[in-house]
């Protein structure tokens, strides 16, 4: 799939190639107040004594709950068209996540907010083993370009849909501000937040989270830096055939699991 998640520490280590999230029953020091730092972790003994703000901080740690916030959005004007390989990337790399995830015995939710007409696999609640991958793979083969709410909103709409302390990464190649403060707000509730990068752009820049760049993972090279699969609606609307994306996403599981 690209890039491996080890048993011990399947996000942190292989995304991040350093620690991501930590452990609250692990402390192992403190650290000056960053913004971003949970105000409950402020050590307040230290605070008082060196009239400074510090915060504890922890030894990293596994988040056992994973939940994916597949971007089916993927320019900022989606009325004009759509960038059908930045959609193909970012649905490949939400099922390679959610496949090894679920392979290593961990809990996977998704939300998304390229299907239509069915909440039940727009939000899938956090599960593990084999009947969970295949709801996962069918909710990803199903997205289309087109998209009438945000990932916030879609998660907001269903009960359960982010499970305390589960970790969240955000896949695509666009952002919508509502979608990032709603993150910023669940950081700041203590889930870990992972941003990776699948677009024709370079990475944003939050400095509030964990950005990764998986273009070169997810993303077939240009030619030409103009060279874009950008497609407009047509008369029907989007020319979009859900078979394409059925079959890009069984290959890439394919190439996976072999």
């Amino acid at each position: 799939m690209g890039f491996s998640l080890s048993a011990q520490r399947p996000i942190g280590d292989s995304i991040a190639r350093h620690r991501l999230w930590d452990d609250p029953s692990r402390p192992s020091g403190v650290h000056e107040y960053r913004p971003g730092d949970p105000i409950k972790n402020i050590d307040w003994k230290t605070t008082a004594r060196r009239n400074e703000i510090f915060v504890r901080q922890f030894d990293p740690s596994v988040s056992e709950q994973i939940v994916i916030f597949a971007e089916a959005i993927t320019t900022n004007v989606p009325w004009e068209g759509y960038r059908s390989d930045v959609l193909e990337g970012t649905m490949n790399a939400a099922a390679s996540i959610s496949s090894h995830a679920i392979e290593l015995g961990y809990k996977v939710g998704l939300v998304t907010n390229g299907v239509s007409g069915s909440a039940s696999h727009a939000v899938v609640p956090a599960g593990t083993g084999q009947d969970q991958l295949t709801t996962l793979l069918e909710s990803l083969a199903m997205v289309h370009p087109i998209a009438v709410r945000t990932l916030d909103e879609m998660a907001k709409n269903r009960r359960g849909a982010i499970p305390p302390g589960s970790t969240l990464i955000h896949v695509g190649g666009t952002y919508h501000p509502r979608t990032i403060n709603y993150l910023l707000e669940l950081k700041s509730l203590g889930h870990p937040v992972i941003i990776l990068h699948i677009g024709r752009e370079d990475p944003p820049q939050f400095p509030e989270f964990e950005v990764r760049d998986g273009r070169s993972l997810f993303l077939l090279e240009l030619e030409s830096p103009n060279n874009v699969d950008f497609r407009r609606p047509s008369e029907n609307g989007f020319d979009w055939k859900e078979s394409e994306m059925q079959s890009s996403v069984r290959d890439t599981i394919k190439r996976g699991s072999g």
